[in-house]
């Protein structure tokens, strides 16, 4: 059981877009902040008054030069992520749905971007963020639409999944 001392600081709304064109997923590998060197679905913060299709759309826009079509929420996940069993960040992600209409993209200040094939997902999984990984493969891949609950702990300049799991 893992015990974790509570943050009263409220959750930070932010989108994540899983961009998917025919058999391929858009990841950027992280240079800043979080889940530094790890790949993970694009992201950023859901302005005040803005919707979540608006959101993502502009954020692709503006880290990949992307242009690409809101299709729908996928999943809501309520994380989590400790340290030494205390919490230092809570996230209220709302996983988006998108298709790219070709390929191309450009990199940016916060990363690198690649398409990663869905169908070879499985042998990336040491280098992509734990909690991404698990919602490409179980709400992207298996169609486990739904909210969950993730935990991930740092440990030693690692990040451990503890739980995904649905509420």
């Amino acid at each position: 059981i893992v015990l974790l001392k509570v943050c009263m600081k409220s959750p930070l709304p932010v989108v994540l877009g899983a961009v998917v064109n025919k058999d391929h997923i858009l990841l950027i590998k992280k240079n800043k902040s979080l889940f530094t060197d790890l790949w993970g679905m694009p992201s950023g913060k859901i302005q005040q008054g803005e919707n979540i299709d608006k959101a993502i759309v502009r954020k692709l826009a503006e880290k990949a030069g992307l242009d690409a079509k809101y299709e729908g929420l996928l999943g809501l996940v309520s994380e989590v992520l400790s340290e030494s069993g205390n919490i230092v960040d809570h996230f209220l992600i709302f996983l988006c749905g998108l298709k790219a209409s070709d390929y191309s993209y450009t990199d940016s200040a916060e990363g690198k971007f690649r398409w990663f094939d869905l169908t070879d997902i499985e042998n990336f999984r040491k280098i992509i963020i734990p909690s991404d990984f698990e919602m490409i493969k179980r709400i992207v891949l298996g169609g486990e639409h739904d909210n969950y609950f993730s935990l991930i702990e740092k440990i030693n300049g690692n990040y451990e999944l503890k739980k995904f799991e649905r509420f």
